[in-house]
């Protein structure tokens, strides 16, 4: 819709971001979206695109609400599923209580996206410094020239070992991380170090 203007995209994502959020969101664990509908555990690959779809509407519609939801799973990522600090992102965390301590390319770059998205809406700078940490993290976890292009396999194995973190080597997850990472570059100023190689070379 914000690149054609074309009022049925935006409709139809609205219409389904009204109809999941609900039927997602809810008290347990502490907050946060529900991954699948068996209910089971709560994921950073649902939680920060959950986020990001809040803040796209919120911005199309001129709605508060929807900033307001968004804000509060971001909350409750933070709490949860991530170390704001050195801007780690971990996987799930299931119904005992239990969290999947790897990280991935894509949850990465989904927690850099919303919490850009946030920043741009609240201008509160503690949103823009996550994204860093988490794109710092991100080059530390996975290597972008060496681990996209060449020698995968040592590289993926030390990012297992040390890290407890899964390299994703597929394009979408990279492009998810790609496009956040220019979100981040549009608000410093700067690339972050390395990362100008990776998006040539993507």
């Amino acid at each position: 819709y914000k690149l054609t203007g074309i009022r049925k995209y935006y409709e139809t994502a609205k219409a389904n971001l009204d109809y999941v959020w609900p039927r997602s969101k809810s008290d347990d664990l502490g907050g946060g979206l529900w991954w699948r509908i068996d209910n089971q555990s709560k994921n950073a690959c649902v939680n920060c695109p959950g986020v990001i779809a809040a803040c796209l509407i919120g911005e199309i519609s001129g709605e508060e609400s929807y900033f307001e939801e968004a804000k509060a799973v971001m909350e409750w990522m933070v709490r949860t599923l991530a170390e704001e600090e050195i801007g780690k992102v971990y996987d799930c965390i299931n119904l005992k209580g239990e969290i999947n301590k790897w990280s991935s390319t894509y949850n990465q770059g989904t927690y850099i996206g919303g919490n850009m998205l946030l920043y741009f809406h609240y201008k509160d700078e503690v949103y823009k410094n996550r994204a860093a940490a988490a794109a710092s993290c991100q080059g530390r976890l996975f290597p972008f020239v060496e681990h996209t292009f060449g020698n995968k396999g040592r590289v993926r194995a030390a990012a297992e070992s040390q890290f407890s973190c899964r390299p994703v080597h597929s394009a979408p997850p990279r492009a998810q991380f790609a496009v956040y990472i220019i979100h981040i570059n549009t608000s410093f100023g700067t690339m972050i170090a390395g990362f100008p190689g990776f998006l040539n070379r993507f």
